[in-house]
């Protein structure tokens, strides 16, 4: 992407080394794609890569599929084809796509394996072909034939176990120290893939599970240039304030569609089920009343801005319900307490951050991404201040690069700071 544009984002305008987008699709190695020996990207219609904050990222690259005679550009050649034979754009095969702006250099979107591949042959039009990439996490998406029984281990290394024999060549990053003082007894069954496993443990633990490269910088390097990738299993980023990117309505934004969902934010979360090896059953109860730091964990302050509120006070507030309770409850099996307890904190997470959700479009950007945090400015109350990326769709087509991001934040800064509400 184009090197002035990002400083707009740290509040300067935009200056004039706007380029026309680009987009490339090369190998793992950052070698040019081709097909009999020529480069694919000069055939790439249209592009959109889906990265989310946990699960697996996707792309769908349209390719131009007809062949013309190279002594006679305008004849088409015999048969007119390109891609029918499946030439290095079969099945398997690993790819990797870049964006970038004019000269700049190129950042990295996804590493991805084609799992499809769609042709379209209309009779008024161009034939065009779309490849149909899933990240290396697709390679977790298979039935075990049999169970795999942990003793007395940690989820984590659980998850680094069903990443090893799953997808043996897919690098695990550094894991975290596990959230509970006791290990766990536990199956894996045949009935779920690896990843929908590893799902649901990210779930109850509040983790988000997902591959991205290990720098996913821009490439300033000429030639081949390998970025490799890992498998992240780690506590959902949106507690940690790191990367934060500054967008500015009337500058940076195209639309904005904010939402909220307010009586139904939860107030307190029950986890109730067997305990291991049939010592009984078990009860644990997160409550905002009691336990708000651990039930509201990832909502924050504009370093310029006021503090939001949260969601379960702005229910309270504005439904004058306080103290009225709205409990949820979840089953869970074989858990101890300590677990249970964060099952439970988990689930009344997932409530609140359901609070106060939004669909922001921008011009392209490759620097948001999920996992990271965006500042708006200039909506005012209740709208501006600091929400997490779950998702960023980047589409580059004949219309341009658009960047559509999907945002949430467990509370708001209050409407009452509205600066033309008095007027």
């Amino acid at each position: 992407m184009d090197g002035d544009f990002p400083r707009a984002l740290d509040g300067k305008l935009p200056g004039t080394a706007l380029h026309a987008p680009q987009v490339r699709i090369v190998t793992d190695k950052g070698e040019p794609l081709t097909v009999d020996g020529n480069p694919i990207s000069p055939d790439i219609v249209s592009s959109v890569v889906t990265l989310p904050a946990s699960g697996t990222a996707v792309a769908d690259i349209v390719l131009n599929n007809q062949r013309n005679d190279k002594a006679n550009p305008n004849r088409p050649a015999a048969p007119s084809w390109r891609y029918n034979a499946l030439k290095e754009v079969s099945f398997g095969k690993v790819f990797r796509v870049d964006y970038r702006y004019g000269q700049e250099p190129w950042t990295p979107m996804i590493l991805a394996r084609i799992t499809g591949v769609d042709f379209n042959f209309p009779s008024a039009a161009g034939a065009q072909v779309t490849l149909k990439g899933e990240d290396f996490s697709s390679l977790l998406k298979v039935k075990p034939q049999e169970p795999m029984i942990y003793m007395e281990d940690h989820e984590t290394f659980i998850v680094q176990s069903e990443v090893g024999d799953g997808a043996p060549d897919l690098k695990m990053a550094p894991l975290p120290e596990s959230p509970f003082s006791e290990t766990i007894s536990l199956t894996r069954p045949t009935d779920k893939t690896r990843l929908q496993f590893i799902a649901e443990l990210a779930e109850r633990m509040d983790f988000e599970a997902f591959v991205t490269f290990n720098d996913d910088t821009p490439i300033r390097q000429t030639g081949a240039v390998e970025r490799p990738v890992a498998f992240h299993f780690a506590p959902a980023r949106s507690a940690t304030l790191g990367t934060v990117v500054t967008l500015l309505w009337g500058r940076d934004l195209i639309d904005f569609k904010p939402a909220f969902s307010v009586w139904d934010i939860p107030t307190q979360a029950t986890a109730s089920g067997n305990v291991p090896r049939d010592r009984g059953a078990i009860d644990e109860t997160v409550s905002y009343d009691a336990d708000r730091a651990l039930a509201v964990n990832d909502l924050h302050s504009s370093p310029d801005g006021g503090a939001p509120m949260d969601a379960v006070k702005a229910r309270n507030d504005f439904f004058n319900a306080r103290p009225a309770v709205n409990p949820i409850s979840i089953k869970v099996e074989n858990l101890d307490s300590e677990r249970a307890r964060l099952a439970a904190a988990a689930a009344m997470r997932k409530g609140i951050r359901g609070f106060l959700t939004a669909e922001l479009s921008t011009l392209g950007l490759t620097t948001i991404r999920p996992g990271i945090h965006v500042d708006l400015k200039g909506l005012y109350a209740p709208f501006d201040g600091i929400w997490y990326v779950t998702q960023t769709v980047h589409t580059l087509n004949a219309a341009g690069y658009i960047t559509k991001t999907s945002l949430r934040r467990p509370g708001m800064l209050d409407p009452a700071g509205y600066q033309g509400g008095s007027q």
